[in-house]
Protein backbone atom coordinates (compact mmCIF):
# COMPACT_ATOMS: atom_id res chain seq x y z
CA UNK A 1 0.00 0.00 0.00
CA UNK A 2 1.33 3.40 -0.90
CA UNK A 3 1.80 6.22 1.62
CA UNK A 4 -1.06 8.31 0.30
CA UNK A 5 -3.44 5.31 0.76
CA UNK A 6 -2.57 4.89 4.44
CA UNK A 7 -4.65 7.03 6.84
CA UNK A 8 -2.52 9.72 8.50
CA UNK A 9 -3.68 9.04 12.03
CA UNK A 10 -2.26 7.61 15.25
CA UNK A 11 -4.37 4.73 16.58
CA UNK A 12 -3.17 5.03 20.20
CA UNK A 13 -5.62 6.14 22.88
CA UNK A 14 -4.83 9.10 25.11
CA UNK A 15 -3.41 7.02 27.98
CA UNK A 16 -1.39 4.78 25.68
CA UNK A 17 -0.08 7.84 23.80
CA UNK A 18 1.14 9.43 27.05
CA UNK A 19 2.82 6.20 28.14
CA UNK A 20 4.46 5.85 24.71
CA UNK A 21 5.90 9.37 24.85
CA UNK A 22 7.26 8.71 28.35
CA UNK A 23 8.87 5.49 27.13
CA UNK A 24 10.47 7.33 24.21
CA UNK A 25 11.74 10.09 26.52
CA UNK A 26 13.36 7.47 28.79
CA UNK A 27 15.04 5.80 25.83
CA UNK A 28 16.28 9.09 24.40
CA UNK A 29 17.62 10.34 27.73
CA UNK A 30 19.68 7.15 28.09
CA UNK A 31 20.93 6.55 24.59
CA UNK A 32 20.35 9.43 22.16
CA UNK A 33 23.56 11.12 21.02
CA UNK A 34 22.26 13.78 18.66
CA UNK A 35 19.37 14.71 16.39
CA UNK A 36 18.48 17.04 13.53
CA UNK A 37 15.63 17.78 11.18
CA UNK A 38 15.99 17.62 7.41
CA UNK A 39 12.72 18.76 5.87
CA UNK A 40 10.10 16.14 6.70
CA UNK A 41 12.68 13.73 8.15
CA UNK A 42 13.98 13.52 11.72
CA UNK A 43 17.43 11.96 12.15
CA UNK A 44 18.19 10.29 15.49
CA UNK A 45 21.61 8.85 16.38
CA UNK A 46 21.81 6.35 19.27
CA UNK A 47 24.43 4.41 21.18
CA UNK A 48 24.89 0.88 19.82
CA UNK A 49 23.71 -0.75 23.05
CA UNK A 50 20.22 0.64 22.38
CA UNK A 51 19.71 -1.43 19.22
CA UNK A 52 17.05 -3.72 20.69
CA UNK A 53 15.10 -0.80 22.14
CA UNK A 54 15.30 1.15 18.88
CA UNK A 55 13.98 -1.91 17.02
CA UNK A 56 11.18 -2.15 19.57
CA UNK A 57 10.38 1.54 19.04
CA UNK A 58 10.13 1.00 15.28
CA UNK A 59 7.78 -1.97 15.66
CA UNK A 60 5.54 -0.16 18.14
CA UNK A 61 5.34 2.97 16.00
CA UNK A 62 4.65 1.01 12.83
CA UNK A 63 1.72 -0.62 14.59
CA UNK A 64 0.07 2.70 15.52
CA UNK A 65 1.46 5.12 12.89
CA UNK A 66 1.75 3.04 9.74
CA UNK A 67 2.01 6.15 7.58
CA UNK A 68 5.48 7.02 8.95
CA UNK A 69 8.59 5.63 7.29
CA UNK A 70 11.37 4.29 9.52
CA UNK A 71 14.87 3.74 8.10
CA UNK A 72 17.45 2.14 10.36
CA UNK A 73 21.19 2.03 9.64
CA UNK A 74 24.26 1.67 11.78
CA UNK A 75 27.96 1.09 12.18
CA UNK A 76 30.28 -0.26 14.83
CA UNK A 77 29.86 2.80 17.05
CA UNK A 78 26.38 4.22 16.35
CA UNK A 79 22.82 3.55 15.22
CA UNK A 80 20.91 6.04 13.07
CA UNK A 81 17.14 6.07 12.79
CA UNK A 82 15.44 8.32 10.23
CA UNK A 83 11.72 8.96 10.71
CA UNK A 84 10.10 10.41 7.58
CA UNK A 85 6.65 11.89 7.07
CA UNK A 86 5.14 10.99 3.67
CA UNK A 87 4.72 13.76 1.07
CA UNK A 88 0.95 13.61 1.42
CA UNK A 89 1.27 14.73 5.05
CA UNK A 90 4.26 17.07 4.66
CA UNK A 91 2.21 20.10 5.74
CA UNK A 92 1.69 18.43 9.14
CA UNK A 93 5.26 17.19 9.59
CA UNK A 94 5.89 19.29 12.72
CA UNK A 95 2.83 17.87 14.49
CA UNK A 96 3.45 14.30 13.36
CA UNK A 97 7.07 14.36 14.57
CA UNK A 98 6.14 16.13 17.80
CA UNK A 99 6.21 13.01 20.04
CA UNK A 100 9.81 12.36 19.01
CA UNK A 101 10.77 16.05 19.13
CA UNK A 102 9.42 16.33 22.67
CA UNK A 103 11.53 13.37 23.72
CA UNK A 104 14.53 14.93 21.97
CA UNK A 105 14.18 17.95 24.26
CA UNK A 106 15.13 15.69 27.14
CA UNK A 107 18.05 14.01 25.37
CA UNK A 108 21.73 14.25 26.15
CA UNK A 109 22.19 15.99 22.81
CA UNK A 110 20.22 19.01 23.97
CA UNK A 111 22.27 19.26 27.16
CA UNK A 112 25.48 19.23 25.13
CA UNK A 113 24.02 21.62 22.62
CA UNK A 114 23.08 24.15 25.31
CA UNK A 115 26.35 24.08 27.26
CA UNK A 116 29.26 22.54 25.38
CA UNK A 117 29.73 24.81 22.36
CA UNK A 118 29.08 28.07 24.27
CA UNK A 119 31.66 26.96 26.85
CA UNK A 120 34.18 26.10 24.14
CA UNK A 121 33.49 29.40 22.35
CA UNK A 122 34.14 31.35 25.56
CA UNK A 123 37.28 29.36 26.32
CA UNK A 124 38.69 29.77 22.81
CA UNK A 125 37.95 33.51 22.77
CA UNK A 126 39.57 34.07 26.17
CA UNK A 127 42.56 31.92 25.25
CA UNK A 128 43.03 33.60 21.86
CA UNK A 129 42.81 37.09 23.35
CA UNK A 130 45.17 36.20 26.19
CA UNK A 131 47.69 34.64 23.81
CA UNK A 132 47.62 37.68 21.55
CA UNK A 133 48.12 40.07 24.47
CA UNK A 134 51.05 37.99 25.72
CA UNK A 135 52.56 37.97 22.23
CA UNK A 136 52.10 41.72 21.83
CA UNK A 137 54.18 42.58 24.89
CA UNK A 138 56.62 44.65 22.85
CA UNK A 139 54.22 46.31 20.46
CA UNK A 140 51.43 47.27 22.84
CA UNK A 141 53.46 49.87 24.78
CA UNK A 142 54.62 51.45 21.51
CA UNK A 143 51.06 51.72 20.24
CA UNK A 144 49.80 53.21 23.50
CA UNK A 145 52.66 55.72 23.69
CA UNK A 146 51.87 56.76 20.13
CA UNK A 147 48.26 57.25 21.21
CA UNK A 148 49.35 59.34 24.20
CA UNK A 149 48.28 56.81 26.83
CA UNK A 150 50.18 56.33 30.10
CA UNK A 151 51.91 52.94 29.91
CA UNK A 152 53.49 52.76 33.34
CA UNK A 153 51.19 49.86 34.22
CA UNK A 154 52.54 47.88 31.24
CA UNK A 155 56.11 47.74 32.57
CA UNK A 156 55.78 44.11 33.64
CA UNK A 157 53.83 42.91 30.63
CA UNK A 158 56.75 41.03 29.09
CA UNK A 159 56.87 38.58 31.97
CA UNK A 160 53.58 37.14 30.72
CA UNK A 161 55.04 36.28 27.30
CA UNK A 162 55.76 32.74 28.49
CA UNK A 163 52.00 32.18 28.77
CA UNK A 164 51.51 32.79 25.07
CA UNK A 165 51.92 29.22 23.84
CA UNK A 166 49.93 27.46 26.61
CA UNK A 167 47.06 29.88 26.08
CA UNK A 168 47.34 29.51 22.32
CA UNK A 169 47.26 25.73 22.60
CA UNK A 170 44.17 25.90 24.82
CA UNK A 171 42.44 28.24 22.38
CA UNK A 172 43.31 26.12 19.32
CA UNK A 173 42.05 22.93 20.96
CA UNK A 174 38.81 24.57 22.07
CA UNK A 175 38.03 26.20 18.74
CA UNK A 176 38.78 23.04 16.73
CA UNK A 177 36.45 20.93 18.88
CA UNK A 178 33.74 23.60 18.69
CA UNK A 179 33.92 23.84 14.89
CA UNK A 180 33.88 20.05 14.53
CA UNK A 181 30.78 19.79 16.71
CA UNK A 182 29.15 22.54 14.70
CA UNK A 183 30.00 21.09 11.28
CA UNK A 184 30.04 17.31 11.69
CA UNK A 185 27.50 16.76 14.48
CA UNK A 186 24.98 19.39 13.40
CA UNK A 187 24.85 21.10 16.79
CA UNK A 188 22.92 24.35 16.56
CA UNK A 189 24.42 27.46 18.12
CA UNK A 190 23.31 31.04 18.44
CA UNK A 191 24.61 33.84 16.21
CA UNK A 192 26.38 35.30 19.24
CA UNK A 193 28.36 32.11 19.89
CA UNK A 194 29.07 31.75 16.17
CA UNK A 195 30.50 35.29 16.20
CA UNK A 196 32.61 34.38 19.26
CA UNK A 197 34.07 31.39 17.41
CA UNK A 198 34.87 33.49 14.36
CA UNK A 199 36.57 36.20 16.43
CA UNK A 200 38.47 33.55 18.41
CA UNK A 201 39.68 31.99 15.16
CA UNK A 202 41.01 35.35 13.96
CA UNK A 203 42.75 36.02 17.30
CA UNK A 204 44.34 32.57 17.19
CA UNK A 205 45.67 33.16 13.67
CA UNK A 206 47.09 36.55 14.67
CA UNK A 207 48.76 35.14 17.76
CA UNK A 208 50.22 32.18 15.87
CA UNK A 209 51.64 34.48 13.17
CA UNK A 210 52.77 37.20 15.57
CA UNK A 211 56.50 36.52 15.16
CA UNK A 212 56.11 37.47 11.49
CA UNK A 213 53.70 40.35 12.05
CA UNK A 214 55.44 42.07 14.95
CA UNK A 215 58.53 43.46 13.10
CA UNK A 216 56.30 44.99 10.42
CA UNK A 217 53.93 46.54 12.95
CA UNK A 218 56.74 47.89 15.15
CA UNK A 219 58.28 49.67 12.16
CA UNK A 220 54.87 51.06 11.25
CA UNK A 221 54.29 52.61 14.68
CA UNK A 222 57.79 54.01 15.21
Amino acid sequence: MRHHEIPVVCTLGEKSYTERVQWIEALFSRSLRRQWRDGTSLHLVFDTDARSEVNALIQMEKACCAFLEFTLSGSADKIELVITVPPSAAANADDLLMPFSRAVCCSRSTYKNSLLIPSLATLSLAGGLGALMCAAGCLLPIVMITAGVNVAWLSDLERFSTWRWPLLGLAIGSVIVAWLLRRRMAYRISRWHMAMLMVASVLILLSAAWNFLEPVLVRAFR
